[in-house]
């Protein structure tokens, strides 16, 4: 009927027409500064509408790595239009646990087993500063810490004070007879300054220093021992693309 036709006509939700974003809401997180979220947003307040800078929001968001869950919707105030940003942080955060197993073997009767341990606290602070440790137990024995500690909220530059300590063990041959079992230990520190680019690309450059003291496990007495101080420049880049 005609008055069932104005009556919903009345009723009828009409979805605002969005031409600009004149502000930006976030929930959901608890501990992670709402500044560290927003300087990863495309969308600005400001900005004219545009569902690419959204998707690419949503992208920035989840890989940070914090959370489970990101959704972005349009929230009305009055005549003001705006995004609601909404997470959910996974539930182990802060800590990030990794396990896994390196097997290597000559096809001569030589294997080697060595098993990888990594912890990762996040969220240290507001910059979202992060603490790395990782725990190799094997014939290669490994412990190496590092602080890693973004120095703007967007995290694009990053400074990375780091140690390690690092003990191996290696063969000695004259021919094919193996004369010697050397052990081989650095200990050393460093400190890189870095730069990331985009969600997928990290450069870095920093300075080392430590020692290195190379002696036989097994063999006879007189072989020889070597004791040295190593340290210098590095540049490092690396791309993940997964």
């Amino acid at each position: 009927s005609q008055a069932y036709a104005q009556y919903k006509a009345a009723h009828e939700y009409v979805p605002p027409v969005v031409r600009h974003v004149d502000f930006i809401e976030i929930s959901g997180n608890r501990p992670i500064s709402p500044t560290l979220i927003r300087s990863h947003l495309v969308s600005k307040p400001g900005d004219t509408w545009s569902t690419g800078a959204i998707d690419q929001d949503l992208k920035n968001l989840y890989h940070l790595g914090y959370f489970s869950y990101v959704h972005i919707s349009v929230q009305q105030a009055g005549d003001r239009t705006g995004l609601l940003v909404q997470v959910i942080e996974k539930p182990w955060n802060p800590n990030y646990f990794r396990f896994g197993i390196r097997i290597a073997d000559d096809l001569e009767g030589s294997s080697q087993y060595d098993l990888l341990f990594g912890w990762t606290r996040t969220e240290l602070d507001l910059l979202g500063g992060e603490w790395r440790n990782e725990l190799e137990i094997g014939k290669t024995r490994r412990i190496y810490s590092e602080l890693y500690q973004p120095v703007t909220y967007s995290g694009s530059v990053f400074v990375a004070p780091q140690v390690e300590y690092l003990n191996n063990t290696f063969d000695l041959f004259s021919g094919e007879n193996r004369i010697a079992e050397y052990s081989a230990q650095l200990t050393r520190g460093g400190f890189d300054v870095g730069s990331v680019f985009g969600n997928s690309a990290e450069l870095r450059v920093g300075l080392d220093y430590g020692h290195v003291i190379t002696q036989p496990r097994i063999g006879a007495n007189s072989l020889p021992s070597y004791r040295d101080t190593v340290g210098g420049a590095r540049l490092h880049f690396g791309m993940d693309t997964l």
